[in-house]
């Protein structure tokens, strides 16, 4: 009788559809709870598990296979057990209350400026959960003052200030699951920028330029920390070691070539050297890939840093595969740096380390002195391939691909300092703070600014306008989505009056706004208006997917790692057939061949400079993006 039984329950589950299949999942399986605000469109945060497809999880969710794919590219491999995804909540089937039942089920908090979701949670003894469901677009880590919540009356005076404590840290671990840029950190009290810039080894600048903190720091206020990992119990890394403070840029230089001189010494490495030596009579080089898979005290590192880490190592596994075609080949050993000096100076005291000829990392600069003592030593050629070593100046062996951040706005400059340019600043109540720092400065005197409200907005601009025949750059400092929506469309509705009206004929216009645009969604931005207004923004990193050799890559990579490459694969590439390349090829004249080099690259031109006899190698090229009217995006 059980053999019988078993027969029938094999038959009736292969009788049955993915469809049904799927169905009888979605039955069974309850919704994530956990909803975030991600460029101001929600998600649930949903962790697969063993045996879930995009189909079900496409039911379960009420929303399309495609809009699930576009949400979370790197499953487009599949799904695997564990990962942790995002998907658009669907409003499809939402009902909307007419004004009566509105104002029974609900109070309207209107947000003061400085006010904090965690602050508003508290006054009213209203969940997170709940405020998040009742209000579709409402973002914790963005608050607009004047924005109307509603608060749910029921619910009221059901939630403790403990129990909103714990939900806070909540949703901070939640959206931290999701954040491809950065992490979020939750404000706790005593905090100060200056303490959050030390601990999590950024300037305050950085952190000030991704967050509004106009009216400071407040306890529960969710801050973006540009870059970095946050620990998702919530606790502070440990603070970075102490270093001396230098008053000019000589006493840092003097300070990092005693450093390196004493490295020297203590290794017996001997005098330092700038030339690379030259192997391209070898058979095969020898590659150092220096990546921290781990941290100091042996946990693993944040997933969303190891993983950008392994899509680097899989870009640079493919540059390789391709050199190997040119008749170039390599070893490669990967060390984990742990990111810790000590672990790197024991990596490169190895035996297994001493016939490197390329060095690629140590990506956040662990242990670089004892790295550039050996390269000098040995003439191999480092390669810093994520981020500038700001400390690492005097070594001539040093090549940094992260273009140096005083390069910024030359193109902008460039284009902005051409003769009979009418330029016009608009400023936000949400700036963008590195724009105001560094390119208002560079702009002629007499500029003028606008700063943006609905009401004046209109007048203002049109009164500022070249309306014939001139050539009108308009500049928006805004990092909010929503906000720069509003001005694009604004000045869209103005231009389209104008033009209508036959005042605005023969002028140009141009948007000059920053490259985190381009990835603003389209539910809160229309790009559209991109094109309208020929958008301008430079990027340090850029890769163009149109382009047959990024197809091609792309498809290799799906092919070979399952996985949609990243921008971090993209650099990997490009470090291995550029370095790997010009070593092989041109012996003593790497460093004058390696700016001219033949190899197909996937992003951005390279130029590396070096300023001065202290100087590393700098690239120097950042891109420069233009929308057309044509729907044709240029780089320059």
């Amino acid at each position: 009788m059980k053999r019988l039984l078993i027969i029938l329950i094999c038959a009736v589950m292969s009788a049955l559809s993915p469809q049904a299949m799927a169905q009888t999942q979605a039955q069974t399986q309850e919704r994530s709870t956990s909803i975030v605000t991600i460029d101001g469109a929600q998600y649930y945060v949903h962790t697969v598990a063993r045996g879930e497809t995009l189909y079900g999880l496409s039911r379960l969710y009420d929303v399309g296979e495609t809009e699930i794919l576009l949400a979370n590219p790197h499953i487009g491999g599949g799904l695997q057990e564990g990962q942790v995804i995002k998907i658009p909540v669907s409003r499809d089937g939402e009902r909307e209350l007419n004004r009566r039942q509105q104002r029974r089920t609900f109070d309207t908090h209107t947000v003061a400026r400085g006010e904090t979701l965690y602050a508003i949670s508290q006054r009213y003894g209203v969940s997170v959960a709940t405020l998040m469901e009742d209000n579709r677009e409402l973002d914790p880590a963005h608050l607009q003052p004047g924005t109307q919540l509603n608060i749910r009356r029921s619910e009221q005076g059901r939630t403790t200030v403990w129990q909103i404590d714990e939900q806070m840290a909540e949703y901070r671990d939640a959206i931290n699951s999701v954040t491809p840029d950065g992490q979020f950190y939750l404000v706790r009290p005593g905090d100060t920028l200056f303490s959050l810039a030390r601990a999590f080894d950024v300037t305050v600048e950085e952190l000030e330029a991704v967050n509004d903190l106009r009216e400071g720091l407040k306890a529960g206020q969710l801050i973006l920390i540009p870059g970095r990992s946050v620990a998702s119990s919530g606790t502070e890394t440990a603070p970075p070691i102490a270093e001396p403070r230098f008053e000019t840029m000589r006493d840092s230089l003097a300070w990092v070539r005693e450093q390196r001189r004493i490295e020297r010494e203590n290794t017996g490495w001997g005098e330092r050297r700038d030339e690379i030596r030259d192997i391209s009579a070898q058979r095969r080089m020898n590659v150092a890939l220096l990546l921290p898979f781990s941290t100091p005290d042996g946990r693993p590192p944040d997933p969303r840093d190891r993983e950008n880490f392994v899509h680097f190592y899989y870009g640079l596994l493919i540059g390789f595969e391709d050199l190997k075609q040119q008749g170039i080949s390599a070893d490669i050993t990967v060390f984990d740096t742990a990111r810790s000096d000590e672990r790197v100076t024991q990596i490169v005291g190895s035996e297994e380390f001493a016939a490197t000829d390329l060095i690629i990392g140590p990506v956040h600069g662990e242990g670089l002195l004892s790295v550039m003592a050996f390269a000098e030593k040995h003439g191999a050629p480092i390669v810093s391939p994520l981020q500038q070593q700001e400390k690492a100046d005097g070594s001539a062996v040093l090549y940094q691909m992260a273009p140096a951040r005083e390069n910024r706005f030359d193109k902008l400059r460039e284009m902005l300092g051409q003769p009979g340019i009418n330029i016009i600043y608009i400023n936000s109540s949400v700036p963008d703070a590195d724009m105001d720092a560094n390119l208002r400065p560079l702009l002629p005197v007499g500029v003028r600014q606008i700063t943006y409200s609905r009401e004046t907005f209109g007048a203002a601009l049109e009164d500022a306008l070249e309306k014939r025949n001139g050539d009108n750059v308009l500049i928006v400092s805004c990092l909010n989505p929503q906000v720069v929506d509003r001005i694009l469309s604004h000045i869209s509705s103005v231009h389209s009056n104008l033009v209508a009206r036959s005042i605005m004929t023969g002028s140009r216009l141009r948007v000059v706004g920053n490259s985190a645009w381009a990835r603003y969604p389209t539910e809160s931005v229309d790009h559209d208006l991109y094109f309208k207004l020929q958008l301008h923004f430079v990027t340090n990193y850029h890769a163009d997917r149109a382009d047959a050799a990024v197809r091609d890559f792309t498809r290799r990579y799906i092919e070979a790692f399952g996985a949609v490459p990243t921008l971090f694969s993209y650099r990997g590439y490009d470090a291995a057939k550029l370095f790997g390349g010009a070593l092989m090829t041109y012996g003593y004249n790497f460093a004058d061949k390696v700016n001219n080099s033949t190899q197909r690259l996937l992003q951005m031109p390279y130029n590396f400079v070096r300023r001065h006899d202290d100087s590393t190698h700098r690239n120097t090229e950042w891109v420069l993006v233009s929308y057309g009217t044509n729907y044709i995006i240029r780089i320059e």
